[in-house]
């Protein structure tokens, strides 16, 4: 039995439930009982007491209604051309240096760096996967972890910081996050990237536990941001060449993912659940 949470204009959470016909996989038995897949994205809630409101997509084969449950609306965030390209360079200088040792080593290729929230974007650190050593240890766990460590004056307040991951934080990292006590997280590669990269677990285990596509994006406790939509945003003269920028990223992303991917099966330490 799955319960679905229904809430109410009061605010009070409710209950519906659904059940999963036996030999079902999650997507089928949506489709079955025609269940609403839920997709937060409170940027463009009109206001918290607005009740449900349906989105253009549904992102879960079989979904037909997708809905948003409300949330209490964060401040959205939003990233300038300079900050982008900021961003990028942080990527590229001392994530992916990072990253391609940690590959090499047989872990994954995900990515991230804490910042400081001033005009320069000051990195504070920058790391990658370590899931050989813990199946806990994301590139977003494994950095919140060494940033916890680092000496009390040379560690910012989370609340002074920007958050940047390379892919979407899934479940486990965007919770880590959100537990730290950051505030601002932004993001390169989306949940749908990943999974062309060959990992599709983010999506796959949100369906699975929650029935889910996503966490809600803005909320009272962190919000965050995906630097490709913003690039749209941005003016022509620096569009071209963060779109330069990002296409060069992405192709060495593809590269790490494809070393990964054709490497793990010989990895004799690699007994990850999800590889």
């Amino acid at each position: 039995k799955l319960l679905w949470p229904k809430i109410s204009s009061s605010g009070l959470g409710q209950v519906a439930c659904c059940f999963r016909p036996s030999g079902l996989d999650s997507a089928s038995a949506m489709a079955s009982k025609k269940c609403p897949a839920v997709a937060p994205d409170c940027v463009s809630c009109s206001s918290p007491s607005s009740k449900e409101r349906s989105v253009a997509a549904a992102p879960m084969p079989g979904a037909e209604d997708v809905t948003c449950i409300p949330c209490t609306p964060g401040q959205p965030l939003t990233a300038s051309a300079s900050m982008i390209r900021r961003m990028f360079e942080v990527i590229e200088a001392e994530v992916i240096p990072k990253t391609e040792k940690l590959v090499a080593e047989g872990n994954k290729m995900f990515g991230a760096a804490i910042m400081r929230d001033d005009p320069q974007l000051t990195t504070v650190i920058a790391d990658s996967n370590h899931e050989m050593l813990c199946p806990l240890y994301h590139g977003e766990i494994w950095t919140i972890k060494q940033w916890s460590e680092m000496p009390a004056e040379q560690r910012p307040a989370p609340s002074e910081c920007v958050f940047l991951a390379t892919h979407e934080p899934c479940c486990l990292c965007i919770s880590g996050i959100t537990w730290a006590g950051f505030k601002k997280c932004f993001y390169f590669f989306s949940y749908e990237d990943s999974k062309i990269q060959g990992i599709p677990h983010d999506l796959n285990i949100m369906h699975e536990l929650w029935q889910v596509s996503s966490y809600a994006k803005c909320n009272a406790f962190v919000s965050t941001c995906g630097l490709k939509g913003e690039i749209e945003k941005c003016e022509e003269a620096d569009k071209a060449e963060l779109i330069a920028t990002a296409e060069r990223i992405t192709s060495k992303y593809e590269e790490m993912s494809q070393k990964y991917h054709r490497e793990k099966a010989a990895n004799k330490q690699n007994n990850l659940a999800f590889g």
